[in-house]
């Protein structure tokens, strides 16, 4: 029964079987234009058919991928055939502790090595839809978040894409690692092969995990019908996407090092020394990064009173107590106007109700009963006896709050602070913000150019 290729080999092992092409194909689970395929060599099967294939038609997988049978001299090793029939427990014995590798013809490594290279891309198409899956998820939480203002939303339907592009993954990572085995690659093959699988689907969890970090902050606007504006989100992102990956970096790298030292898997032999090159920079540039990131997020959180805008807010000091009494009782209005923002609206208005007939307002003590509205805007400081030590009416509506001293010193001096004060302060702390974001960038591009300037090694000039 002479075959050239892995497909007429398999056309003629179906026919001296008995079987057609739909009943080969049930039994493989696939239709039976793929056998045509096959049988016409227009493709390959996929390497997990491989051995099911040969157990069908009681052939070895080398054989298949050959193309032809094998005679027993040939399927026997050079070590078997010069070795004495004697001591046949020592031989099994010995090939049990060192198996030896498959043996493949030149067209069937043709075959194995398109089957493999086959299965990598495969898989890393695969990955690439994954890792998609998480784009889209962040892409739709930013949607939800800026032009719907539902960032808790946003935040769940991203978290379920994530969700799914991590199961896709690790069902992709298992899949693709069960393709190929010691049968169809030697020891070191296979955990080169391995490498390769583990760094595509690296890239992806990776993804995944900054991501999810970058959309944390949504959790932070506090009510589900609430969004978190673009300069916030930019700036909170940074700093939990960048930790998610500092994490991911620590992880990932005690992790290779296991698999390393367990020959789980194996850099490839033409790339392994440029790879250790890489991996050593990436682990003394990470740990640089994260060093001079948390000495400039500590700066950040030092000039911005760690996220307290009243600790940072100025006040206005008053030492003694007829002064304050004075600028608390001015009839002083609050005229600051939040920005507004024009929205277009082709539907009917409907009228404003005129506000101008209602009453006066009424004010009320904790009993219930009507009060006045001095009496309602009377504020007293007492000791710790309960004695009133003074009173005075709060109509400044500018005061947002105010600090008195301690008893012994008859509560001076006292601080107020103003809305004014309040509202300085926070836009000293989003411009602080901006800047230290600027700042981060900059040494996060700074760690990553050090690093694309580090990852090819010099070249030493030979010596005489």
């Amino acid at each position: 029964m002479e075959a050239k290729t892995i497909g007429s080999f398999i056309a003629a092992l179906r026919r001296a079987a008995g079987m057609t092409q739909r009943d080969f194909a049930e039994r493989l689970n696939v239709s039976d234009k793929t056998v045509s395929r096959w049988e016409r060599d227009e493709g390959a099967p996929d390497l997990t058919l491989i051995p099911v294939i040969a157990e069908i038609f009681g052939v070895t997988c080398d054989e298949l991928l050959r193309g032809e049978r094998r005679s027993p001299e040939e399927r026997m090793s050079p070590t078997d055939r010069t070795a004495p029939p004697s001591d046949t427990a020592s031989d099994e014995s010995t090939a049990a502790e060192s198996p030896a590798a498959p043996t493949y013809s030149a067209k069937a490594e043709k075959q194995r090595s398109y089957l493999i290279r086959a299965t990598l891309a495969r898989h890393r198409n695969l990955s690439l839809t994954a890792a998609a899956v998480a784009g889209i998820g962040f892409i739709g939480a930013m949607i939800f978040n800026i032009a719907f203002t539902r960032a808790y939303l946003g935040f769940f339907l991203a978290a379920i894409l994530y969700l799914a592009a991590v199961i896709c993954e690790v069902m992709v990572l298992n899949g693709t690692l069960a393709a190929v085995t010691e049968d169809l690659a030697d020891v070191k093959e296979l955990a080169v092969f391995r490498y390769r699988v583990y760094a595509d689907s690296r890239a992806v969890f990776v993804l995944v995990a900054v991501l999810l970090g970058a959309c944390l902050p949504l959790l932070m606007v506090g009510d589900a019908y609430w969004g978190l504006t673009a300069e916030m989100w930019l700036f909170h992102g940074s700093i939990f996407a960048g930790i998610a990956a500092l994490i991911c970096a620590v992880v990932l790298y005690f992790l290779e090092n296991h698999m390393l030292a367990e020959d789980i898997i194996a850099y490839p032999p033409k790339n392994a020394a440029l790879i250790s090159h890489r991996r050593k920079w990436k682990r003394n540039l990470t740990l640089i990064c994260a060093a001079v990131l948390a000495v400039t997020a500590l700066l950040n959180g030092i000039l911005t009173a760690f996220g307290s805008t009243y600790a940072l807010a100025d006040s206005i000091r008053f030492d003694d107590v007829e002064s304050f009494i004075a600028f608390a009782e001015e009839d002083v209005r609050d005229t600051y106007e939040a920005p507004t923002v024009s929205i277009h609206y082709d539907g009917e208005i409907t009228a404003v109700p005129d506000l101008s007939s209602i009453g006066d307002t009424v004010y009320y003590d904790e009993n219930g009963n009507p009060i006045t509205e001095e009496e309602a805007m009377t504020r007293t400081i007492e000791d710790s006896d309960g004695n009133v030590v003074f009173s005075y009416i709060q109509r400044n509506e500018t005061i947002s709050s105010i600090a008195f001293g301690t008893e012994s010193e008859g509560f001076l001096p006292i601080h107020v602070k103003t809305k004014e004060h309040v509202r300085a302060a926070y836009r000293q702390v989003q411009m602080t913000n901006a800047v230290f974001t600027v700042v981060y960038v900059i040494e996060v591009l700074a760690v990553l150019f050090a690093y694309f300037l580090l990852r090819t090694p010099k070249k030493t000039a030979p010596t005489a």
